[in-house]
């Protein structure tokens, strides 16, 4: 799986972070984002 880019969100942990070390494993770039609880808070829900 060589040439192939992934997008992973919530790659901080649980599921996300799994499917990251998986593919990473297997040789395909990772791009992880995740919001850490400080930063939601600085957004509140509408």
């Amino acid at each position: 799986m060589t040439d192939k880019i992934a997008l992973i969100t919530g790659g901080s942990g649980g599921l996300g972070r799994s499917s990251a070390v998986y593919l990473a494993e297997k040789g395909v770039g990772v791009v992880l984002t995740y919001l850490s609880r400080s930063s939601v808070s600085k957004f509140p829900a509408a």
